[in-house]
């Protein structure tokens, strides 16, 4: 291999400009640009003029030179925080309802216990006491399911002792 090869070995390969079908782009000399239309930035005065905004008060019209700008009202709701007793959630008992006695129907009471404090937190004191009642619901039904399945659960341990494993004694 050459020295010359060597230089150029990995360069990128010679200009041979455009492909065939288009036209070279014109260019320019060293500091000779086309003439430029306009000035940038444009000078003191040549902005163009701006009609000025008026917010009219109710029965005054628009002064000279002004037009007026009409802008929607805007209402801001703030909520109150709630007076007086707030519901309770039964957060407590619905997650102990959860661990000893009815998982399934626990988590639906612990979906309306966070129900409560949502409501209470947005300021709805219907919502809040709905959802109280339905949590206090959910746990009665959970609790009531527990002690049965629990109650059953010791009778079938107990004639099972009793009838079959006596049986053999």
């Amino acid at each position: 291999m050459s020295k010359e090869q060597e230089a150029h070995e990995g360069a990128p390969p010679a200009y041979s400009g455009p492909p065939q079908g288009y036209a070279a782009q014109q260019q320019y000399p060293q500091g000779q640009y086309p003439a430029q239309q306009g000035q940038y930035p444009p000078q003191q005065g040549q902005y163009p003029p701006q009609q000025q905004a008026y917010y009219p008060s109710q029965g005054y019209p628009a002064p000279s030179g002004y037009h007026a700008v009409h802008a929607p009202h805007v209402v801001v709701v703030a909520n109150q925080p709630l007076q007086g007793p707030i519901p309770d959630d039964y957060c407590t008992y619905s997650i102990l309802n959860t661990i000893f006695c009815c998982f399934w129907i626990g988590i639906f009471a612990i979906i309306k216990s966070q129900n409560v404090r949502d409501a209470v937190a947005r300021g709805d004191r219907h919502g809040a006491e709905t959802a109280s009642k339905d949590a206090l619901k959910m746990n009665k039904i959970a609790l009531g399911v527990g002690i049965a399945c629990t109650t059953l659960y010791i009778v079938a341990i107990t004639l099972y002792c009793l009838f079959i494993v006596g049986y053999f004694w």
